[in-house]
């Protein structure tokens, strides 16, 4: 019993509803969230500086770019594709897409021409999916390919088909580039980035197989059409060339962004650098664009900076001066930024920034992530220094400048600057040597390695402990705790929260570890239930309610406590703790309505016992009601107690009539208030049910009738309800409301009955003593005792409920039914300890069926093996058994 206790009342508690506690079954997803913060590839403090500063501004950079040479209208000339580009580069996609979607569904083009006008469609949704976040990106990237496929699928000429493949690639690299871009905002483990090597890899692969499909056609005796500007004509020779200068370009840029995620010492960023840089200077020898050789002059001085050659990239970079067009400036100056950074020359990086925004050159994504690491460069300088104005003026920057970025570029933007920043300050709290441990359990986790993840976890701990990291010792002692929870190692969890709680220091955690322990310890006395541990979970509960008084972990400790005591039907005790919960707390309304619960239970205990002390409850339910919040509106919970407090006015006895009316023009009120149909639809159901009570309780009881309508008892548990509350209404005198109310329980009867394919085993049982009750009322003896056989096997071991269905199957029982019942009553002794009194009083009343169903022989042997085998037992049973036995033998003894 104590088990079921401990265990209802922790499982009931409302840890899982505190957004950031873990759920301690199932996954743990606040710890990933958690661990993500946490990452550097590498043990050397220059290696983990080049994770934070290249690695960003090179793959931002490159997809910055890649928008731009992704987007290249095939046809310069061609005034259409012109006025697309437009509305892509001043992010007009809607307008884009809708017309290019209108003209695709009038048919009017030629195939050539129609393909034309899907690759526009396809690179404005690949410019859209640039600026959306997850999963709308990934739709708007897969929505362009199957465009791309299905267009290809019309066989238009081979020279359009080529541009269509190698659109499909595009969108492969795209999507490679801007998955790493998202990744790179907060810093990886080797797994991962081995992962998005390989996507980089496998996007170079789509662009080289897509320019080997153009070859062909070079190669080809047919001629191909000069450029003409005629949208139905093949592809030109200039175009094709075009393409296969951009699928060039993109595929150097795909090893460049592969070989930044390699250790430098390593051999496989060598081969990436070769291949970004062979590619480069195969393009430099083709007669392509001036901006496509800046485009190569880039990405060899790239290269340089990723070989570690600072002053050679430096003069590379300024070579590069003028730039064709803005863009390119943009992308020149992130360069200059990256280098000024790696020398922490902070200054110079925020001058290069100011001076491309007093151009009137709006900053672009990767310029801005630059002016923020060197934002956050220098004031970690300054406050290593003792400039703490100076620091707090660089904060303020720190958040001016993610709020632009979120203003003028969107939200992509600022979620990657934003998880950097947050990235960098985790780092600079832990130091590299913690955040590398960090790192380790985190990819433990993520590969599922959780056993082994909690063991890092637990050093990482220790060692946060030793180094005096307060704050991240209590993150990292709550996150082992909450893995130690998921693998159900409660008693480690409980010492590892312990602690946390214990630290000398409060922190953000400690009340969430404090609800933590005291579940973990809840569910060691669940499963252990010696006294020993169920002290030690109250105690938990108790300290908690000390500890964190007025506050959410103390408040969840209170309930916990009223639950355990209304589990033990302490009402008392349960009132006490409930009404401790302050009407501020965010557990206020809970609370009040298990106050209402307790009432209920309560009452229900006393009104046959002491009916004055009934009363005196009933009292305490109305002054919750005028307790309630002053504010208006009420809360959702608010609304319900006044409707469950109306339900139960009206099962007063006899009836508090006026307060249940009042009730319920209170719930009407509140109601028209509310703006959330799901509730309020799910309000009025409970209302009506209510109502429907309150008009039987009174003078015109068959006016409820009209309520009884399958849309007002919509379920086999709210039908339930109003058949309990209408069977309750029934104990009266007056002969005439009698005949009335049983017309109502026979109209709610059938209404359940409708539902009995759809019961689960616990509505079975309720609606099974129900169905009982109702038929027997209504003087319908035969389906009172269909639901009595039908229903006693699942409640056989429950004395009361037992004996009144026995009462109601009567005698008339035929072999079949009698073994039906006795099957059951057998069945439900496995449930019982053997020779218990509970055992030998539901022997009784099987051989009181037998005798009563005239199979006295079966019956004479059943009380003899019962008075054989279990003669210890029947000596120490109580007297009223012991009585009912001799009762037994002596009535049986009389047919020998």
């Amino acid at each position: 019993m104590a088990q079921t206790r401990l265990h209802q009342v922790f499982e009931s508690s409302s840890l899982d509803k505190i957004h950031h506690v873990p759920k301690v079954v199932g996954s743990v997803p606040c710890l990933q969230l958690w661990a993500s913060m946490f990452s550097c590839s590498s043990t050397r403090l220059f290696q983990l500086r080049f994770v934070l500063h290249s690695r960003i501004a090179l793959i931002t950079g490159l997809v910055l770019s890649s928008v731009w040479l992704s987007a290249l209208p095939l046809d310069a000339d061609d005034a259409d594709a012109r006025y697309f580009a437009g509305l892509r580069e001043r992010r007009l996609f809607s307008t884009a897409e809708e017309v290019l979607l209108r003209r695709l569904e009038q048919k009017r083009e030629g195939v050539e021409s129609e393909s034309r006008t899907t690759i526009e469609l396809a690179q404005t949704f690949v410019a859209h999916a640039q600026w959306v976040l997850n999963p709308e990106r990934d739709e708007l990237l897969e929505r362009a390919r199957r465009l791309l496929d299905d267009q290809i699928r019309k066989q238009p000429t081979p020279a359009m088909q080529s541009l269509l493949n190698a659109e499909q690639a595009f969108i492969v690299a795209t999507k490679a580039e801007l998955t790493d871009a998202d990744a790179r905002a907060a810093s990886r483990d080797d797994s991962s980035s081995a992962q998005t090597r390989e996507q980089l890899h496998t996007a170079a692969g789509a662009l080289r197989e897509a320019r080997e499909r153009l070859q062909p056609l070079f190669k080809s005796r047919q001629p191909i059409p000069e450029q003409t500007g005629d949208r139905n004509a093949a592809p030109s020779l200039a175009e094709l060339r075009h393409i296969d200068s951009l699928l060039t370009i993109r595929q150097a840029q795909m090893y460049l962004a592969a070989s930044s995620l390699v250790d430098p010492n390593r051999s496989e960023r060598i081969d990436d650098l070769l291949e970004a840089e062979s590619l480069t200077r195969q393009l430099s020898t083709q007669n392509i664009s001036e901006v496509l050789q800046w485009e190569g002059r880039l990405i060899l001085a790239k290269a340089v900076l990723l070989r570690g050659e600072a002053t050679r990239a430096m003069a590379m970079l300024t070579a590069l001066k003028p730039a064709p067009s803005p863009f390119h400036e943009q992308q020149r100056t992130s360069g200059l930024m990256e280098l000024a950074l790696l020398q922490k020359n902070y200054d110079q990086a925020l001058e290069l920034f100011r001076q491309l925004k007093a151009s009137n050159n709006k900053p672009s994504g990767p310029v801005w992530q630059l002016q923020i690491e060197a934002l956050v460069g220098a004031r970690d300088l300054a406050a290593s220094q003792g400039q703490t104005m100076l620091a707090d003026e660089l904060q303020a920057e720190i958040r001016l400048s993610l709020t632009r970025i979120r203003e003028q570029l969107g939200t992509v933007w600022w979620d990657r600057a934003d998880r950097w920043l947050h990235q960098a300050d985790i780092i600079k709290e832990l130091g590299p040597e913690l955040a590398q441990a960090i790192q380790q359990a985190r990819s433990a986790y993520l590969d599922g390695r959780k056993a082994e993840a909690l063991s890092q976890y637990q050093k990482a701990f220790k060692t946060s402990l030793s180094q005096k990291r307060l704050n991240a010792a209590a993150e990292l002692g709550f996150i082992a705790g909450s893995i130690a929870v998921e693998l159900q190692d409660y008693p480690l969890a409980a010492t590892l929260l312990e602690q946390v709680v214990g630290m000398e220091k409060s922190n953000k955690y400690t009340g969430q570890a404090a609800i933590l322990w005291a579940w973990s310890l809840g569910q060691i006395a669940r499963t252990e239930p010696t006294p020993a541990h169920q002290a030690a979970a109250q105690a938990a509960l108790l300290q908690n309610a000390k500890q964190f008084a007025g506050q959410p972990a103390g408040d969840e400790a209170l309930k916990s406590l009223g639950l355990l005591a209304i589990e033990q039907h302490n009402w008392i005790a349960a009132k006490n703790w409930l009404r401790q919960i302050a009407p501020t707390s965010p557990l206020s309304t809970t609370a009040r309505l298990t106050l209402l619960d307790v009432f209920e239970k309560h009452q229900f205990d006393l009104a046959q016992k002491v009916p004055d002390q009934a009363a005196q409850v009933w009292n305490e339910v109305q002054q919750l009601v005028k307790d309630r919040p002053a504010h208006l509106p009420l809360p959702e919970g608010e609304i319900e107690l006044l409707v469950r407090a109306a339900w139960l006015a009206v099962r007063q006895s006899p009836p508090a009539i006026s307060n249940a009316e009042e009730f319920l023009h209170l719930a009407d009120d509140e109601l028209a208030r509310l703006n959330h149909e799901p509730t309020t639809q799910k309000l009025q159901a409970l209302q009506t049910q209510a109502r429907i009570l309150l008009i039987a309780s009174g003078p015109d009881i068959l006016a409820a009738e009209k309520l009884l309508t399958p849309a007002n008892l919509p379920s086999s548990t709210i039908a339930a309800a109003v058949l309990e509350g209408l069977l309750q209404l029934i104990s009266t005198p007056d002969l005439t409301r009698q005949r009335q109310l049983q017309v109502l329980i026979q109209k709610t009867a059938e209404q359940l009955e409708a539902f009995s394919k759809d019961w689960t085993p616990e509505e079975s049982d309720r609606a099974g003593l129900l169905l009982t009750r109702a038929w027997k009322i209504c003087s319908d003896s035969k389906r009172s005792s269909q639901w009595a056989l039908l229903t006693i096997p699942q409640v056989a071991d429950r004395p009361a409920e037992r004996r009144e269905l026995l009462q109601a199957i009567g005698t008339t029982l035929d072999p079949a039914q009698l073994a039906q019942v006795v099957k059951g009553l057998q069945a439900a002794e496995t449930k019982l300890e053997k020779g218990s009194p509970e055992f030998l009083a539901l022997r009784i009343d099987t051989v009181q069926l037998l005798v009563a169903a005239n199979d006295r022989t079966v019956a004479r042997k059943l009380l003899t093996a019962t008075q054989l085998i279990y003669r210890q037992q029947i000596k120490q049973a109580p007297g009223e058994i012991q009585e009912s036995l001799q009762k037994l033998v002596r009535e049986l003894a009389t047919d020998k």
